[in-house]
């Protein structure tokens, strides 16, 4: 049994928690800055509660886990490198990201994002169709993922919505976007963004990146109708992907042919990746490696640049 320990007890917890038990995953023990919170966790998984984080990360586990918002990510990362500990963290990574990869490079300790999207079966059969040549050679990427979240805010998470936890519509949807387009097409040339703010938080972006031979064109938006789509378009055909952050179908359209791609969508396979490759002594993984989480944050940090946009400075300081 492969032993976690939880940094956070709220709904992404629960629910990971809820699914790994059944694959060889246990969460021995876990730390919330809310008890209560962290009490009725425990309850339901079995595991201990720390009243500290330095209690979390005596408790023995084998890796951590970081569940709690985007602002609170690098010192909780800090603490699980410092300890030593493999530690797994919920995307967006964290704008401190090249001073938390560089500290954990120089410790030796394995670190990865937690973008479940790239371990998913449909993504990995998307990548072996175009690594076949099946679309030909990648020309445009078009990826959308609008919530509709402003029209109302009842019912929502509150963290989206306020600057102190570094909520917005780039962190939380459009480091899915980027991700993606990091995935297929590496780093691009240039990056262009339009973004929208309203009460410290921003609530659409449109980007574009560049590359020599394609672009890969990106909205990710609080104010737009719910939609989550991505199409690639190839030079001999293209994939459509519903719901392209976890994918259970995917067409691909190649000449007068179109064929389906299925599978499973779940947080054990990012979570079994991990195991496996803490169990085999490495210090990242090759689907998530870190030069692309590093990429994928350059890339954001670059939209609010352009943008003039900054979150608190308790976040952006170190």
């Amino acid at each position: 049994m492969f032993q976690w320990a939880f940094i956070g007890a709220g709904a992404i917890a629960r629910k990971v928690a809820g699914e790994i038990a059944a694959n060889g995953h246990s969460v021995a023990a876990v730390y919330s800055r809310t008890p209560a919170r962290a009490e009725e966790f425990a309850q339901k998984c079995g595991a201990r509660v720390c009243g500290s984080l330095e209690e979390l990360l005596r408790s023995g586990a084998d890796a951590a886990y970081i569940a709690t918002p985007h602002a609170s990510h690098y010192p909780y990362l800090m603490a699980c490198i410092g300890a030593g500990t493999p530690v797994l963290c919920e995307k967006a990574f964290t704008v401190q990201a090249e001073r938390a990869l560089g500290f954990a490079r120089q410790r030796g300790v394995f670190v990865m994002e937690g973008m479940w999207t790239r371990f998913l079966p449909v993504i990995r059969a998307v990548q072996n169709c175009i690594a076949a040549g099946e679309i030909g050679q990648i020309q445009s990427v078009q990826v959308e993922f609008s919530t509709g979240f402003s029209s109302s805010h009842e019912g929502r998470p509150q963290r989206l919505f306020r600057a102190e936890d570094a909520g917005g519509a780039l962190l939380d949807l459009g480091c899915y976007c980027v991700s993606f387009c990091r995935m297929l097409l590496g780093a691009p040339r240039s990056v262009d963004c339009r973004m929208k703010t309203e009460g410290g938080i921003d609530t659409e972006e449109a980007i574009t990146l560049g590359y020599d031979n394609a672009r890969c064109e990106i909205v990710s938006s609080f104010d737009r109708p719910h939609r989550v789509f991505a199409e690639i378009v190839g030079s001999k055909g293209k994939i459509e992907l519903p719901e392209f952050n976890a994918p259970v179908e995917a067409r691909v359209y190649a000449g007068e042919r179109m064929r389906e791609l299925s599978g499973e969508r779940g947080y054990r396979f990012e979570f079994d990746a991990f195991r496996e490759d803490v169990r085999a002594g490495k210090t990242e993984n090759a689907l998530m490696p870190v030069a692309d989480t590093l990429s994928v944050m350059e890339i954001l940090d670059e939209c609010r640049r352009q943008n003039k946009f900054t979150y608190p400075a308790e976040i952006e300081g170190v």
